[in-house]
């Protein structure tokens, strides 16, 4: 209706359909990053002295969406760029994990928690 009051030939509709699959496909992937992204944000609120004794907090968050995203592929058949994002942010924290343990005294402040994520 609006190509009519302008004259002008109106696009066809699949490309439009294809449009609003490739809008909604895209909402899908960054909906999933904003849930994982609030969920790390839950424990990353927290101070360092006491989330320090809770690392096991921080490893099942990282397993839960590591499985997450296994069943994410296997459903899509294929990893969108959002997952392949996911993963790396989560084989990065794996990595950390470990030397955090080990992170003792009162030297990391808020701040340089915050700035781990």
């Amino acid at each position: 209706e609006e190509c009519e009051h302008f004259g002008l030939t109106p696009p066809p509709s699949d490309s439009i359909d294809q449009l609003d699959s490739q809008i909604t496909e895209h909402e899908k992937m960054w909906a999933l990053y904003e849930e994982y992204s609030s969920e790390l944000k839950k424990l990353v609120q927290e101070d360092w002295v006491s989330f320090r004794g809770s690392l096991h907090q921080l490893e099942d968050l990282m397993i839960s969406w590591s499985e997450k995203m296994r069943n994410e592929i296997k459903a899509q058949g294929e990893p969108t760029p959002m997952i392949v994002k996911i993963q790396k942010e989560i084989e990065k924290t794996q990595d950390v994990i470990p030397y955090l343990k080990y992170v003792r005294g009162e030297h990391l402040s808020n701040n340089h928690w915050v700035e781990l994520y």
